[in-house]
C-alpha cells in the first residue's frame, strides 16, 4: 500500500457524504509514531489487545465485507504502550470500490453500532461460556459451604449446572466483564448483599425456566423463598 500525500488524491468519485466520512477518517501521523506512513488512506474499526467482544467483532466483519485483506485494504499493527497492540484497518482511497463500502459500513455503525448480528451473539455466548465454565467449579464449593451441604456435592453435575447457569446470568445481565458474585468459597460467612445477589440471580432463571427440575436449584430456591420450583 504505498502512500500518497493529501494533494495526491482526488474525492471526486465519492458522493459529498462520503467525502465528509472520509475526510474524517483519513490517516493522520498520531504523536510519537515511528512506524509507515499511511496518508490517502482511512481508518476504520480498530480493535486493540483489551478490545471487547463488540469491537473484535465490528473489526472482523468489516474486514470480511472489504474482501479481506488485498494490496489497497491493510489491517496495520502499531505497538501502543498502554494496550500492547493496536490494529486499524487501512482502506486506500485509490480503491474507490472499497473505499465506498468503508464508508457504507461506517454510516452503518453510526446508525446502529453492531455490524453483524448474529456474529457479535456467537462470539458473546462463546466468552461468556467459556467464562462460566471457569467459575463454576467455586460457585459449586461456595453454595455447599453457604448451604451446609454434604462436600462431595463440589462435583455433582447438577450443582455446577446450577454454578454455570449463576455465571452465564451475570454476564447476560450485567455485561462480559460480571461475575456471579455469590463466588467465593473462601469467605466464612456471607453478608446481607451477597444473599441478595444470589437471590437476584436465582430469579432471573426462575424467569427463563432455565433449570426446571435440577434439584439443586428446587432446593435454592425452597431455601430462599423464590417462587416457581418448590
Amino acid at each position: 500500500m504505498s502512500a500518497l500525500k493529501e494533494s495526491e488524491y482526488h474525492l471526486s468519485a465519492f458522493t459529498a457524504d462520503e467525502q465528509l466520512i472520509i475526510k474524517a477518517s483519513l490517516w493522520e501521523r498520531p504523536d510519537s509514531y515511528c512506524g509507515s506512513q499511511f496518508f490517502g488512506t482511512i481508518s476504520l474499526f480498530g480493535q486493540s489487545r483489551d478490545s471487547d467482544i463488540l469491537e473484535q467483532s465490528n473489526h472482523l466483519t468489516a474486514l470480511n465485507e472489504l474482501g479481506g485483506e488485498t494490496e489497497s485494504v491493510q489491517v496495520i499493527r502499531a505497538a501502543h504502550w498502554a494496550c500492547g497492540w493496536v490494529d486499524s484497518i487501512q482502506v486506500a482511497i485509490t480503491n474507490v470500490a472499497a473505499t465506498k463500502k468503508a464508508c457504507e459500513l461506517i454510516r452503518s455503525y453510526e446508525s446502529y453500532p453492531v455490524l453483524d448480528e448474529s456474529d457479535y451473539a456467537e462470539r458473546q455466548s462463546d466468552y461468556y461460556s467459556e467464562f462460566a465454565e471457569q467459575g463454576k467449579d467455586s460457585v459449586a464449593k461456595t453454595i455447599v459451604k453457604q448451604f451446609g451441604l454434604p462436600s462431595e456435592c463440589t462435583e455433582d453435575p447438577d450443582l455446577l449446572t446450577v454454578g454455570y447457569a449463576l455465571h452465564m446470568e451475570a454476564q447476560y445481565d450485567g455485561g462480559e466483564y460480571s461475575c456471579c458474585n455469590f463466588n467465593n468459597e473462601y469467605v466464612a460467612e456471607y453478608c446481607e448483599r451477597d444473599w441478595i445477589d444470589l437471590t437476584d440471580g436465582l430469579e432471573r432463571l426462575d424467569d427463563n425456566g432455565h433449570l426446571e427440575g435440577n434439584p439443586y436449584y428446587i432446593f435454592l430456591c425452597a431455601a430462599l423463598n423464590i417462587g416457581g420450583e418448590s
